[in-house]
């Protein structure tokens, strides 16, 4: 659980910041300015730095961490980035990313993993592991502030940062209220642990499609009717990947808690 918490935490804080350089660089992507290249993905927002290498880079080499802590071998890491080239590569082929976009995001992601798996263990052994999360997300209160303002005048200004800021906020707000009112273990049979991913990949996608979709169709609905309306837009799916991290991590093992299960 320490481990699963660690990772999200460093993920949310990794992909926050991707979403605040996309918007501030604004750099479209190879499709869009070169017509002989394929949009084969159909990805939306801006191309640097990218956000599947960055992604790739901060979780992978996070668990690799975790590894050579708990095993002292140094193989995860070779496995690990070996992963994030091809991922890369990947996104170039599918004419999503430009060279410098994926070298960028991929060591921004092995940057943020090593950063915040330093500073996880550092607030750890002080017991001020909440403070490290409420500073987190006290930083980018600013920016989001700053998107929240100009994001009529841009449109899409600011999309990417809201959905992985809110999941931030989300994995913060679920860090403090599973540790505080569920404190739950894993000492339970395997057919149940089973059960329980079951149905935690029913929760999110609920989460995620159910309100994707309402809170879409509320959005563009507020969008027509002028600039204002990109705010609520960029503001209800903030509020999506919020609970989306909240329902995953503190409210559905408060539920299978409470149920004894």
């Amino acid at each position: 659980k320490r481990i699963a918490q660690k990772v999200i935490f460093e993920i949310a804080v990794a992909q926050s910041l991707n979403g605040l350089i996309k918007n501030f660089v604004q750099e479209p992507r190879p499709h869009q300015m070169a017509s002989d290249v394929i949009d084969m993905r159909h990805a939306e927002g801006y191309s640097f730095p990218s956000g599947h290498s960055q992604m790739t880079g901060v979780w992978l080499n996070g668990l690799a961490i975790e590894i050579d802590k708990a095993k002292k071998v140094k193989w995860p890491y070779y496995v690990a980035n070996v992963l994030l080239v091809l991922v890369m590569m990947s996104r170039m082929y599918l004419g999503q990313h430009f060279l410098v976009d994926v070298l960028c995001g991929g060591l921004l992601g092995v940057g943020c993993a090593f950063l915040m798996s330093y500073l996880y263990d550092s607030y750890e052994r002080k017991g001020k592991l909440n403070l490290l999360y409420q500073m987190t997300c006290l930083i980018y209160v600013p920016f989001a502030l700053y998107f929240m303002i100009t994001c009529g005048k841009y449109g899409e200004f600011g999309y990417s940062f809201f959905k992985m800021f809110g999941l931030l906020i989300g994995v913060s707000l679920a860090y403090g209220f599973e540790k505080k009112y569920v404190n739950f273990t894993y000492d339970i049979p395997v057919w149940k642990k089973v059960l329980r991913i079951l149905g935690a990949v029913v929760v999110i996608l609920g989460v995620k499609s159910g309100l994707g979709a309402i809170f879409t169709l509320i959005g563009d609905a507020c969008v027509a009717q002028g600039d204002w309306g990109h705010a609520i837009y960029h503001l209800l799916h903030f509020v999506r990947y919020g609970l989306l991290a909240f329902a995953a991590m503190g409210l559905y093992p408060w539920v299978f808690k409470k149920l004894n299960f």
